[in-house]
């Protein structure tokens, strides 16, 4: 499901009316529009742009932040979101938590591979690392599941080549299956950003067979970026939205 929610044009167009032609005489098209239909114009036309600013303002706010659905809804706001060049694919890393410390810059480097590998180049993608009662705070509100989770990701656009989307991830629960599998808390924690990633370019894990497929995938980038981890059974069905 897209979070991001289009909001409605309120404003519709006037058109500046035509000055009106001299008492007894026919009309003319080739006259110039008095000064109150070009004051109107002007002013018909700042509105206008007034409101497209607006707009795009809105459209910004609702990227650059973290999964948004609403005015009331909850709300990651993204340190290291910045403007967009077209032609770009952008991946962004906030870090909400103080547990343990990050390699931004792994989690950055491995979602971005996995989006070129799948034909992903441009769009602009952001990952948040937070604790476990602000993942389950949106385990709640989006998938109706009141409890904490290892990863979420929402796609907010896509179309061809291009992505927009969230990845949000629990170091809570990485430090806490680390533990329990023997893993690296680092590793557990980028196998969430890159099983995020997967589902944003399409995998899926609702059927035995496509789950195999992503523990494949999986491996190949945790190999890739220098980890072994152990892998326990991916929960049914998949933490996408």
């Amino acid at each position: 499901m897209s979070p991001a929610a289009k909001s409605s044009d309120e404003n519709s167009r006037r058109s500046p009316r035509s000055s009106a032609a001299p008492s007894g005489g026919p009309s003319s098209p080739g006259r110039s529009p008095s000064s109150k239909t070009r004051k109107a114009a002007k002013k018909s036309a700042a509105k206008k742009l007034a409101s497209q600013k607006r707009k795009a303002d809105a459209r910004k706010k609702t990227r650059l932040h973290g999964v948004t659905k609403s005015k009331n809804s909850f709300a990651l706001v993204l340190g290291e979101a910045g403007g967009l060049t077209s032609g770009e694919l952008e991946v962004n890393v906030a870090d909400h938590q103080h547990l343990f410390r990050i390699d931004r810059s792994l989690l950055r480097r491995a979602a971005r591979q996995v989006f070129l590998d799948f034909g992903i180049k441009r769009g602009q993608v952001t990952i948040a690392v937070v604790r476990d009662q602000a993942i389950r705070r949106l385990n709640r509100l989006y998938l109706r599941e009141d409890e904490p989770t290892d990863v979420l990701s929402f796609s907010l656009e896509r179309s061809g080549d291009m992505l927009e989307g969230e990845i949000i991830v629990s170091s809570e629960t990485a430090l806490t299956q680390a533990q329990l599998c023997g893993n690296d808390p680092e590793g557990e924690l980028l196998l969430y950003v890159i099983h995020g990633a997967l589902h944003l370019v399409g995998f899926d894990d609702h059927r035995p067979r496509d789950r195999a497929k992503m523990r494949q995938q999986e491996r190949r980038y945790l190999k890739q970026f220098g980890f072994k981890v152990r892998l326990t059974p991916l929960p049914s069905p998949g933490k996408s939205s």
